[in-house]
């Protein structure tokens, strides 16, 4: 765990090396957490700060370092794309999908 926020830390650190693919990647990142803490929280136990972390150093970068100027639409976009994923899929199959692949990697957003 400790290294995903240290990698994330440090590509957001370094934002003139990202490349486009791994922009991308900390808007889903970010969308990632949010829909976990909206649409799993009512059926998991979610460390709700470990999740907020995760997507503040996303988010930051984003809007901060990367997009200043367009980071905000970017996101919006991004949230609108990940809800409408969890809808089209299924909020408890999502939730169970990302739960199976967080614990796969040792990230421990899900407490259960």
């Amino acid at each position: 765990m400790r290294s995903f926020i240290v990698g994330l830390a440090l590509l957001a650190s370094t934002p003139a090396l990202a490349t486009e693919d791994q922009l991308n990647n900390m808007l889903r990142v970010t969308s990632e957490q949010v829909a976990i803490l909206k649409f799993c929280s009512p059926a998991y136990r979610i460390d709700e700060r470990v999740s907020v972390d995760i997507s503040k150093v996303a988010h930051d970068a984003v809007l901060r370092e990367v997009w200043p100027g367009n980071g905000e639409a970017e996101m919006t976009n991004e949230l609108r794309r990940r809800f409408d994923e969890v809808q089209a899929t299924g909020t408890e199959q999502w939730c169970q999908a990302e739960r199976t692949r967080m614990t796969e990697q040792g990230v421990p957003v899900f407490k259960n």
